[in-house]
């Protein structure tokens, strides 16, 4: 069976309804609203790449959520992808390779904490064995990282088929 990656933006009625409360800072509610509610694959795609739970955490630590707390919101995002690939890069690389729109994240400054964060999101994840983590180094050429996510996800496939 061939692997099918997705990448799964969340927006529309629920996602507008999901910003306000972020707005108002219930980080707890947006994330179990986004994670009940988003988008979710079907049956025949297998793998799902969707940095969203990541994000969702960085929110919960940097508001001092407890394990337990974030740990039942990620209870919402079931069923949890197979993989997450996360693309680690530096703050000032990724403020230089900005292009278009920018937003209230689009700040060194913002960046670097978001970075921090993600880091902490990301141990979190190790520490539960939520799922299986992959870090991409995206210092690397293009080709060379997505010929590290097709053996990833052929690695997955053989997992599952044997």
């Amino acid at each position: 069976t061939n692997s099918k990656v997705l990448i799964a933006p969340y927006s529309g009625r629920v996602g507008q309804e999901a910003k306000k409360l972020w707005d108002d800072k219930k980080y707890y509610e947006w994330a179990t609203v986004i994670g009940k509610n988003h988008w979710r694959a079907p049956e025949y795609v297998n793998r799902i790449y969707d940095r969203s739970i990541l994000t969702f955490m960085t929110d919960l630590i940097r508001s001092n959520y407890c394990d337990e707390q974030i740990l039942e919101a990620i209870k919402s995002w079931a069923p949890l992808p197979d993989v997450l690939f996360y693309c680690n890069i530096s703050p000032k690389i990724a403020l230089s390779r900005r292009a278009g729109n920018q937003d209230e994240f689009d700040e060194l400054q913002s960046l670097q904490e978001y970075n921090e964060l993600y880091k902490r999101a990301v141990a979190f994840v190790k520490k539960y064995h939520l799922v299986k983590l992959v870090r991409l180094d995206t210092n690397k050429p293009i080709q060379e990282l997505v010929n590290e996510i097709e053996m990833v996800l052929k690695e997955r496939e053989g997992d599952s088929n044997g």
